[in-house]
Formats: C-alpha cells, structure tokens, sequence
C-alpha cells in the first residue's frame, strides 16, 4: 500500500537546507595545527574546552554523504556553560568545492554549516549554540559531510572523497578540560563520546598479587558500567598516568583535596591539574562492596539523563537490541533522512541480536522501505541492503518522477544476522554504471533520492538455541561467562606485562558491550588443565596443545590427485579407508554385509536414538552426498601471523549429537577463548583496534584473524557446531529450530526424506497386497 505524503515533504527538505546554508557564516580563516607531542595533550589555553575524544583518534566521514552521531554526556552546570561547540577537520575535497558542506548538528537543531575544501592545514571553526539547545545529561552531536566530485562521478571516485574530524579538537566550548563531579550520576562526563578510546590507569603495586587484580577488574567494570564507557584501554602500573584519562586507585586513604560523591567515602574523586588526569579512589573495606553494589545499580538505571536525541545516540553507539516482535524505524536506529542528489549513498545502523540467536535459513525479517526517486529509471541504479558486509536484497529503481512516497517491502534472510552485533547498511547506486561518467553533461539540479526515516525493520518469531563456537555471542554477550556460579578463568602470560594490559581491556570491553559486569579470577600461566574453562591471553606457544587441537581440525590437506576434493585431517577413517582400497590391503563393507540381521538392529537403535549416521554413511557410499559438508564450507585461511592477533574458541567434549539433543538441556561445556599475539611489541595497537566498534562487530564464528593494516578481521565458520536450548520449549521455538538445524544439516535431512519415502513405500506396498487378499 502506497503512503499519500506530497513531493511537499521533499521540497521542504531541500528548502530548509538552503535557508540554513545562506543564514551561516562560514569559516574565515585556516589555521595550521600543529601535531600534539603526545595523545590526548593539549595547550594551557584550552582549558576551557571539552572534547569529543579524550585521544587523538580521528573520525573520517567517507563518500558522497557520510553521516556519524555520537553522544556526549554534560553534567547540570556544564549544560549551563557551554557557549559555542568547535571543529576542527581537514578535508580531500578540492574539485567542486561549492556544493561540499559540513552540517553539525546538537539535539536535532542545526548550529553550524561548513565549507569544505581540500588544504594542507586543519580548518578550524566555531559555531555558537542557542540557548535552551543542550541539556543536562545525554546530547545528539551529528556530524554530515556532503561531498561532491566535479569532473569524475563514477561510483569508485566517490571513495576518494573524506573529511577528517580531530576528535580531540572538536568539542564544547566554555567547559574544563575534565569534568567536575559532585555525583555519581555525573561519572558519565569522565567517558569519551560514542565509541573512542577512554584510557584507565589501574594503580597497584609491582608486587601485586592475582587476587588483587581480580578485585580491580571488578572495581573497573563497576566505573565502566556506572560512566557508559564503551572503550576503555586499561593498563597496570604504580606510577600516576599523563594526560586525559582515570587513574582508578584502590585505597583507604583518599588523597588530600578529594571529593567525597554523593557525600559518601566509599568513591572519592580528584583532578590533578599538574598531570590532566582524574583519579577515582575506592575505599577499603565494608565501604567497598556497598559503593560497588551502588556503581552497579547506576549503570542500570533505565532512565537515562539528557535529550530524547542524547538517549536515542547512546542506545545506537551501543547498539539496539533486536527481540522476537520488534519493529524499528530508521529515525530510531539514527539514519538521517536527507534529499540525496549523488551518485553512491550509504548509511548503516547498528543492531544487537540475542547472545541465543540462531541464525538458520527459517525465516526473515521485513524491511518495509520508503522512498522518493525523482528522475529517470536506468538499468542497474538500484538500492541495496547489505547485512555484516554482504549483499542481503537488492531493490531496483525502476519508477521514476513520482511525486508519493512509494514502499517497497524486502525479505531480509534471517540466516545474515547472527548472535551480538550487525551492522546493517543501505546504498543507493544512482549511476547505473560503475564508469567514469561525461564530465561535461550537467550535473542534476535538483535532488533525486529520499530514503524516508519512517522506513522500518521488523523481527518476527526468532528461534532461540545456543550455537557453540561463537565469537559474536562471546564477545557482544560475555556468553557463556555471565551468569555462572564461578568467576570466569583468565590466565595471563607473565612473558610480557602488555599481555595483562590487553586482558584488562579486553574484559572491560566486554563487559561494556554485555552490559554487564564479568566476575573473572586472574591467575598467571596456560589454560590446558582439563575442564577449565576461561580465557587465554598470551603467545601461541604458551597455548600448545588448545592451539594443536584447534589447527588439526582446521588445517585440511590437499590431495595430489586432481579432481579430488580436500581431504581434512579430522577424516582420517576415509583417508585410511581410501588407502586399503588402493592397496589391496582389506576390503570396504558391502551394502548385503550391513544389510544382516544384525547390522537392521544397530541400524533400528541408532534410529530410535535419533542418529541417522548410518543412512548418511549409506548416502556417501552411493556418492548422493558429500561427507563433512559442513566443515569443508569453512574458511582455512591460516590464524596465526606474526603481525597479527589470534582469537580463537575451542568447546570441550560433549556428548554425540542428535537431532533430540537440540530440544534437551545440557550443561555448559567447557569452553576456551584463546587471544593469541606473537609479539607483545604490536599488542596495544591489535587491541586497539580490535576493540575498535568496526573490528569489534565484525568478529565471528570459531576463529579469527585481525591484523594491523586489514580493514576487518578474517573470520572461519564453525567447523563443528554445538547446540545448548537456552529458551523455554515452546512449539513455536521447536518447529524454527527444526528447521533450521536441518537446513544446517543437509545430510540428515537428506537422510531423513529416504527413510520417509521407504516407509511410504513399504506401508503402500502393505496396503496394497492387503487388498489383493
């Protein structure tokens, strides 16, 4: 059904654009900044200045209309102070520099709109913000390029065009560099905005012991839970820390000039003006667990300070979590709907499926999608839907110079999605063509795409089993290490100190993304004692025989012969089997020896036990089905690199599964997650950028493989997958878990169609001769 809104709603867009583009002043000098000596530090005579990023991380806003919101907490006097909100960026844009802007945003309110242009200096400029247009708590900070190319406007030339924001450069003005805290509500002001790096000093003695580190993991995760820190970089050191960030001091004496939150002693807070930083200090004692408890309590507090705006940015930076039934408006999920007059748009959105996902070809979820194209139709200008990076639909262009909102309504397969983290992306190809246009045929004078925010997604039925491995459910989730009667095993590597620094962190960002805090107990060596289940950080030859295990299984050998399929060494019956036949040596089972009396009994058991192994050992024989499919579909591109990070998850031993095990409740088996690094020299940047929102959303399957220079990580499917029901049996959760473990499983479904089709052949056959008697 079509929506009845007039062209009005698209004019009205472009209308508004113009009138703010004439009413801003636009910069009028360019000021060469000079690089800081060291992250994050920044001249005396800033003081005054709050920025979006505590480091010097910077954000690029790539393509023809990039689009990136973040949300920044202020505290109630902070809101009151801040005057003027400052940018500063450099830009690639340089061929048709007229029609390129910089929109900045707060709360939905447009305060500023910037000319780009390409120069060898960052441009800085400062725009002044209304009164009444920020709040206390949570504020909307969006940032809009618009770039244009004047002589190439094929799709690759839109790739070449950035704008580079300093996050550490850009922020309110009128503020202290670091906040001033009176509350434990006001901890949200020591975070880094959306997903930038937030440093933390844990400050315990060189002579430390394990259990002291597992009490400061849990103080850590209460102050990052408690200020909406998506990314902390934990590290360990006696020595006080330089430069923006939290120095986290477990003691009972608060240093002096230290303000008690909340007026309580339990959590006292210090900014040290000769080093920048903040230091938090927890008390010892009773006092500890009460002010734990309570920092725990805060971070779950659903009703979060700041502009509905604020709260909508901070709920997509962490992303929205998706539920059986829930419908989601691209308004909701922070897509900016603006008249595109392009060639190549793209915007993403960022979801959270459930940690007991299970992502099978059952069903799909609707995409009812909204849009205004103005022009005419081409061949090949079409608007697709990527899920985690690949082509999930694609919706032709095929009606130009309507004047409604036309609707069209895509399947997106549910199988695309899995556990933890997705991104979801619209592009609109609006070229037709991937060559280099006619630079002198006009440029469209007027916009030809609107994309509307009403368009929605919605989930119906999901189907909730556990598959094990899963890094996406690890990660995202904490899962399977919340929720246990026992803290979670994490052994370090006493090689290097950088291997303690990148558990810390990583525990913190998972701890971050789950919501949740992981109760973890720290000890220094390997993880290979049996049935320990945990995690590993150190160097793969620290983790010989996890790591020997897991590469045997995935590691195939590539047969001489060509023509033959891989032989995986996990298929070392048929390998051996192969050999006798080639020899001579022994002979392979006839189809009449299993046949026997006997082997019909094996055969009726297994059956009644819900194995088919022995049908689909039939089936392979015959040559109908190729054994192993699902392992042969896996990646086995190598892990490990000496420049890069390994993580991998090796499940313990489990019982031989059927098809009734999905339906039946097991414990937790053991399960290993192995962080692997050769060299403790690069392991701050790998874990800097694997905790990155890119990287850290893209990890997936049993394996991965992440390095320095690589856009995302390498993943590897399963090779073996493990079923844990989590939900309530409910018919509804039988019937899609059925369906798609045999859409996973072709084998037995194979399987089972045969035994259906000879039991209707012998019933048939019964019923028939009962008849002719």
């Amino acid at each position: 059904m079509r929506a009845r809104p007039s062209i009005i709603l698209l004019f009205a867009t472009i209308g508004l654009a113009i009138t703010a583009q004439a009413q801003t002043a636009l910069p009028g000098t360019n000021l060469k900044l000079s690089q800081p000596a060291r992250p994050g530090q920044r001249p005396i005579s800033e003081a005054s200045f709050r920025p979006l990023a505590m480091m010097d991380d910077v954000l690029r806003l790539n393509g023809e209309q990039s689009v990136d919101e973040r949300a920044i907490f202020l505290t109630q006097a902070e809101a009151l102070r801040a005057t003027a909100f400052r940018v500063s960026y450099l830009s690639a844009v340089s061929n048709l520099p007229e029609t390129s802007r910089l929109t900045v945003r707060i709360n939905d309110q447009t305060v500023g709109e910037l000319r780009l242009d390409s120069s060898a200096a960052e441009s800085i400029a400062t725009l002044a913000i209304p009164p009444g247009v920020v709040v206390p708590g949570y504020n909307s900070v969006r940032l809009i390029a618009s770039q244009r190319h004047r002589v190439d406007c094929s799709v690759r030339a839109t790739y070449e065009l950035w704008s580079a924001i300093s996050l550490n450069r850009s922020g309110f003005l009128g503020l202290q560099s670091m906040p001033v805290l009176r509350r434990v509500a006001d901890l949200p002001a020591l975070a880094a905005s959306g997903v930038e790096r937030t440093p933390i000093r844990l400050r315990l003695a060189a002579t430390a012991e394990a259990t002291e580190l597992d009490a400061a993991m849990r103080a850590i995760n209460a102050i990052v839970l408690a200020a909406g820190i998506q990314r902390p970089i934990i590290d360990v050191a006696e020595a006080r820390g330089e430069g923006p960030g939290i120095d986290l001091v477990l003691s009972g004496n608060p240093p002096a000039g230290s303000t008690s939150l909340d007026g309580e002693p339990g959590l006292s807070y210090l900014h040290d003006a000769v080093t920048g930083r903040t230091m938090l200090t927890l008390s010892s004692g009773p006092d500890r667990e009460r002010t734990l408890q309570r920092l725990i309590e805060a971070a779950n507090t659903a009703n979060k300070m700041g502009s509905e705006p604020g709260r909508r940015a901070l709920a997509n930076t962490i992303g929205r979590p998706v539920r059986e039934g829930v419908r989601l408006t691209f308004s909701e999920l922070g897509f900016e709907s603006r008249a595109f007059d392009g060639n190549f748009f793209q915007s993403s959105m960022r979801l959270t499926m459930p940690s007991d996902f299970f992502a099978a070809p059952y069903g799909a979820a609707r995409l009812d999608l909204e849009s205004i194209f103005l022009g005419a139709a081409a061949a090949g200008r079409r608007v697709n839907i990527r899920i985690n990076d690949q082509i999930a639909a694609v919706v032709p262009v095929n009606q130009g110079g309507s004047s409604q909102l036309e609707q069209s309504r895509v399947d997106l397969p549910i199988q695309m999605f899995k556990a933890g983290a997705n991104t979801v992306t619209v592009e609109a190809d609006m070229t037709g063509s991937d060559r280099a246009c006619n630079a002198t045929a006009p440029r469209p004078s007027h916009p030809r795409l609107l994309i509307a925010g009403t368009s929605r997604l919605s989930f119906g039925s999901l189907a909730r089993v556990t598959t094990l491995p899963s890094l996406s459910a690890t990660l995202s989730h904490a899962y399977p290490y919340l929720g246990r009667e026992q803290p979670t095993t994490v052994a370090v590597s006493s090689a290097s100190p950088a291997y303690l620094n990148a558990a810390m962190t990583w525990i913190g960002r998972m701890s971050a993304a789950a919501r949740a805090a992981v109760p973890v107990n720290f000890r220094f060596g390997g993880l290979d004692d049996p049935g320990t289940s945990g995690l590993f950080f150190g160097p793969p030859g620290e983790a010989s025989q996890t790591l020997a295990r897991s590469m045997m299984a995935a590691e195939p050998t590539v047969a001489a012969e060509a023509g033959m399929r891989e032989i995986e060494t996990s298929d070392a019956a048929a390998v051996a089997e192969m050999a006798l036949a080639a020899t001579g040596e022994g002979s392979a089972t006839s189809l009449a020896e299993r046949l026997r009396v006997g082997a019909v009994g094996s055969l009726a058991g297994s059956l009644l036990r819900g194995d088919l192994g022995p049908i689909t050992t039939w089936l392979d024989d015959f040559g109908l089905i190729e054994r192993d499919m699902r392992k042969r579909a896996g990646d086995v591109s190598p892990l490990l690199a000496s420049d890069g990070l390994t993580i991998l998850q090796e499940i313990g031993a489990m019982p031989p599964q059927s098809w009734r095990g999905v339906f039946e409740r097991r414990p937790l088996p053991d399960i290993k997650t192995m962080i692997l690094a050769s060299d403790p020299e690069v392991l701050d940047a790998l874990i800097a950028k694997a905790t990155t929102a890119h990287a850290w959303s893209r990890f997936n399957g049993e394996a991965a493989l992440l390095r320095l220079e690589s856009w995302a990580p390498e993943n590897r499917a399963a090779q073996e997958r493990h079923y844990l029901p989590t939900a309530y049996p409910s018919p509804a959760n039988l019937r899609l878990s059925v369906a798609g473990w045999l859409s996973l499983n072709q084998s037995y479904y194979l399987g089972g169609l045969i035994m259906l089709s000879l039991l209707l052949a012998v019933t048939t056959a019964l019923v028939l001769k009962g008849r002719r008697t």
